[in-house]
């Protein structure tokens, strides 16, 4: 994103860098030139304009800026969140069969991605450090750590049922934490069960997944924010509303209990 918007604005001074100047730099990443290459879509934009408002943010609390221009968004097309249901995650879960002795493993990570709504990263790479079974939490970041963090820095923890800290626990030998394999180890095992079964499932749909059933299983959308840990609940409501088909009629109902 950096050497994007560099190569547009050139080397500005902080005080430089307003409101009209990102709003050309976003023509120019929807229409760039030459008119032969495609410009980006309004959702590609909008995630660099997010990175860029959270570094003019730091860069305003380091003292260097003394405003935060005003960074307006794109309106996105809406696109519906991508999971699989309860009967198709077993249906996966039986079919890691073919991974042989490495079966084991794969269900285990999936199934802790899974309860916890983690990102795959935040679950590979915790170590035992982060990871306090007792309180049933893995920390994600450490003011004394800059290596432990979230993808938002948010400070939170992952939380964990008794059925991921049994799953942990099998591999407490383990250093420097539970799982020892990589991102790349673990997707490429799920892309050869998805070419066996047909089963679209890939390491970030587990997340996606389980924040559809929770909205899906009357769970306040409020609330799924704040366990899936995004910046805003705009952004949950903005892909998970739609699964609760009969939230409004559920609303009306309970109107009704008030006289």
């Amino acid at each position: 994103m950096f050497t994007s918007f560099e190569g547009f604005v050139g080397n500005p001074a902080m005080s430089e860098i307003t409101s009209s100047v990102i709003g050309n730099y976003t023509a120019a990443m929807l229409k760039p030139s030459p008119p032969a290459v495609k410009g980006r879509s309004p959702a590609g934009v909008n995630l660099d304009l997010r990175h860029l408002k959270a570094f003019l943010r730091y860069c305003k609390e380091e003292g260097m800026l003394e405003k935060v221009p005003k960074i307006a968004m794109l309106k996105e097309k809406k696109r519906p969140i991508y999971f699989i249901t309860r009967e198709q995650f077993k249906g996966w879960l039986k079919s890691c069969e073919i991974l042989g002795d490495e079966a084991e493993l794969v269900r285990d990570i999936a199934k802790v991605v899974l309860f916890t709504a983690a990102r795959i990263s935040e679950i590979l790479t915790a170590n035992w450090d982060q990871i306090d079974l007792e309180k049933r939490v893995i920390k994600l970041f450490d003011d004394n750590d800059d290596s432990i963090g979230d993808k938002t820095n948010s400070g939170g923890n992952l939380y964990l049922n008794d059925k991921a800290c049994e799953i942990l626990r099998k591999y407490i030998d383990n250093t420097p934490g539970p799982f020892t394999v990589n991102y790349d180890w673990f997707q490429w095992r799920m892309r050869k069960v998805a070419i066996k079964t047909g089963l679209r499932l890939r390491p970030h749909d587990l997340r996606k997944t389980a924040g559809s059933w929770l909205v899906q299983d009357g769970v306040d959308i409020f609330q799924v924010s704040k366990f899936l840990r995004h910046t805003s609940v705009i952004v949950t409501e903005k892909f998970y509303t739609d699964l609760k088909t009969d939230q409004h009629h559920n609303t009306a109902d309970q109107m009704a209990n008030f006289l």
